[in-house]
């Protein structure tokens, strides 16, 4: 996949993200600062109807997130979340591409590393 991406930034997204017309222009104007590397976009979970839905975007809006800035205030961003991530190319080919990322994405916990 990365072998075919024509332009220095890379945008991984899943296909249940919703953006505004404006996104990639939006995104691509955080990494003017050379030193930025690798980016990650907060979202909103829009629930559905059931009472399980309400619950699960709740947790995600509230506890997920709370999690995450905290790491953040406490360490920096030193990672990135789906479902949106932004990566300069030389930065993934300098730890090996997706190869070296196969046990870490996509659910990775429900996972053993091979």
């Amino acid at each position: 996949m990365l072998a075919a991406a024509a332009n220095d930034l890379v945008v991984m997204s899943d296909s249940d993200i919703r953006v505004t017309r404006d996104f990639l222009h939006t995104v691509s104007a955080e990494f003017q600062d050379t030193k930025i590397g690798v980016a990650t976009c907060p979202y909103r979970a829009v629930p559905g109807a059931s009472l399980w839905s309400r619950l699960e975007a709740t947790g995600m809006n509230t506890d997920f997130w709370g999690s995450a800035l905290v790491a953040r205030m406490l360490e920096g961003m030193r990672f990135a979340v789906g479902p949106t991530i932004i990566a300069r190319r030389h930065v993934l080919e300098s730890i090996g591409g997706f190869i070296r990322l196969k046990d870490y994405l996509a659910d990775a916990a429900k996972r053993t590393p091979a």
